[in-house]
């Protein structure tokens, strides 16, 4: 088949391991959606994760951005515990919102690589590490 859409199913993130949360990841899902969470550290982030739709090619992975998750409003604190950032919003509302016209992007593949007890990835430049074979790992919905 060659797409490497088995392999790639699961959570992918951007460092070896989980710290007080996950740092920038993609859970790849079986039925062909994906959703990119950021930093979960990040107590300054406003977007939150972008959903769609994926497909793995052999040099790529095509992603259709289709909705995006906002942290809206909130006031700016000093940050507490787990938080890596100075300052963390609080008290704001999350928003899911449809895209439209939704954007395709294709993003580099590299090939994938064991590192100990890991595979590893470039997914768009960025190493990545396979946290699970179970998208649902991780979840926090």
């Amino acid at each position: 088949k060659g797409d490497h859409s088995e392999i790639l199913s699961g959570v992918w993130q951007d460092g070896p391991a989980v710290g007080s949360g996950l740092s920038n990841n993609f859970q790849f899902f079986k039925n062909g959606t994906y959703r990119f969470n950021y930093n979960e550290m990040d107590g300054t982030k406003r977007i939150i994760s972008h959903s769609g739709v994926w497909k793995a090619g052999p040099k790529k992975i095509t992603i259709t951005v289709k909705k995006i998750k906002l942290l809206i409003g909130g006031k700016w604190v000093k940050s507490s515990g787990s938080i890596a950032t100075e300052f963390e919003i609080e008290g704001g509302k999350i928003f899911e919102k449809s895209i439209y016209p939704f954007e395709t992007l294709d993003l580099s593949l590299g090939s994938f690589q064991k590192e100990e007890l890991q595979v590893t990835a470039k997914i768009d430049g960025i190493k990545y590490w396979k946290l699970s074979s179970d998208p649902n790992t991780y979840t926090n919905d």
